[in-house]
């Protein structure tokens, strides 16, 4: 079966369909603008033939993904934040198609710490409102018990106090 993204106007994905082999195969064949032609004729709009095992045009999309003309990729729309904010302060990296935060993420290795003899791992999400790494030590049940901010400059986490 061959995949194509319905985009619209801002290069957004709208739907991605399943459509026939033969169908795409008598009208251009896989990854022709004959194909993409007929689809669009056919179903209105612009479409784009995206692949589910991620083999052509990145990665595969969803409805929200962008598409970039120029590189004739799919990539993932700006990411939100713990609180479900966009976030506004990150940019794209036009070369790799990846959303940059303006601080880098600490890393996994400035996640760890150790309670009670046990080794544990932070839960690190963006907070967009402070345009900072926010860490949480999970208590029981996924509460979380404290709160912290990193210090790019110290490259340390700062209790929330």
């Amino acid at each position: 079966m061959a995949h194509f993204a319905k985009i619209n106007s801002d290069n957004v994905v709208e739907v991605v369909n399943v459509f026939s082999n033969d169908d795409i195969n008598s009208n251009g064949g896989d990854y022709s603008a004959e194909a993409e032609t007929w689809i669009n004729s056919k179903w209105g709009g612009t479409w784009k033939q995206c692949s589910y095992n991620k083999s052509q045009r990145g990665e595969f999309p969803g409805p929200g993904w962008n598409w970039s003309p120029t590189k004739e990729k799919f990539y993932l729309p700006r990411p939100i934040d713990y609180a479900g904010n966009s976030c506004a302060s990150w940019t794209l990296n036009t070369d790799t198609l990846v959303w940059v935060p303006p601080t880098a993420h600490p890393g996994d290795s400035a996640r760890e710490y150790t309670e009670d003899g046990v080794e544990k791992m932070m839960v690190v999400r963006w907070d967009e409102s402070t345009k900072k790494w926010r860490a949480c030590k999970d208590g029981p049940y996924g509460e979380c018990l404290t709160e912290w901010y990193w210090n790019p400059s110290s490259s340390a986490w700062e209790e929330i106090t």
